[in-house]
């Protein structure tokens, strides 16, 4: 990897992880952190998804996915590597011209996802948020769940796996809400007690204060904006009503995982908004969980997903 030897550091600062955790999908190479500043590279089961956010690294796409191969002749030596990229820059956006789109299954613990390559940056699973997942995991035996924003239904399934008495997942996308389905059936949850519901996730919560509904464990994970039937969502213009709305909601013993994906907003500053917001409800926030170790995070290079407990 004489070209690119970050990419060889990179990954012998993950393989113990990858191997311990018999990992199927995780991070490569996270940025700056990795010496790579504006690239990010994933790996799905051999199939990488490479997210540029510099054109320099456009420019020998033929000397990093030799690079990458190399690892992957380590890691699954009997499996071809394909390479899917994705261009996040001020001109150009979406994916590039490549490998035709691969959907599959990968496996995280004792979970099954379906994951799609080659539409584009957003595979159906969020890596980043492993670690919490596995704390939803852990925390759900018992309780009532709401997943807000669910997206593909991640954390339903981690909600469902560790023993949830039930679990609600709101999104205003259809397809989404049917992907969501099939990772249930994937895990064979489908006859657990869950509701999927299309919706917006304020008028979901307004609907549920007015009926008296009570959570125990609450997940917010909105995207930065969206766009619904006559309406926009901005996460920095709209996180404070949807944060009380929850709270209104919430079982005295219950938790909210609240999350902020943006490097617009530092960590610190998130920290001090909920806080503030949990004060005004008697409740208080608990802390911030750490990133998955393949995510590192370093004072140049600050994470984009900001995540906090609140009780």
């Amino acid at each position: 990897m004489a070209d690119f030897p970050q990419i060889h550091a990179a990954w012998q600062r993950r393989r113990a992880l990858v191997r311990e955790q018999r990992l199927d999908a995780w991070r490569l190479v996270h940025g700056a952190a990795d010496g790579m500043e504006g690239l990010s590279v994933d790996d799905y089961r051999g199939r990488y998804l490479i997210t540029v956010e510099a054109e320099a690294w456009l420019e020998d796409r033929a000397g990093l996915e030799a690079a990458l191969a190399e690892v992957q002749e380590e890691l699954r030596p009997a499996f071809a590597p394909k390479f899917y990229w994705v261009a996040n820059l001020p001109k150009q956006r979406g994916a590039l011209p490549g490998e035709e789109i691969d959907r599959f299954e990968v496996v995280e613990d004792a979970s099954r996802f379906e994951v799609h390559l080659g539409e584009g940056p957003h595979t159906g699973l969020f890596l980043d948020q492993r670690e919490n997942r596995r704390e939803v995991c852990k925390l759900a035996k018992g309780r009532r769940c709401l997943n807000l924003f669910c997206h593909t239904g991640a954390f339903t399934v981690a909600a469902l796996q560790g023993g949830a008495s039930e679990a609600v997942s709101v999104d205003l996308s259809k397809n989404y809400l049917a992907w969501l389905e099939r990772n249930l059936e994937l895990n064979e949850l489908e006859d657990r007690p869950h509701r999927s519901v299309a919706s917006d996730a304020a008028a979901y919560l307004e609907r549920a204060a007015r009926g008296g509904e009570v959570f125990d464990l609450v997940i917010l994970d909105p995207p930065t904006f969206g766009r619904g039937k006559g309406s926009t969502f901005s996460t920095i213009r709209d996180y404070g009503r949807l944060l009380a709305a929850c709270l209104q909601i919430l079982s005295p013993s219950g938790r909210i995982l609240a999350c902020l994906n943006t490097r617009k907003v530092a960590a610190e500053e998130f920290r001090d908004f909920l806080k503030e917001a949990a004060k005004t409800a008697r409740r208080k926030v608990l802390r911030r969980p750490a990133p998955p170790p393949d995510f590192p995070e370093t004072a140049g290079a600050p994470g984009a997903l900001k995540a906090y407990w609140i009780a």
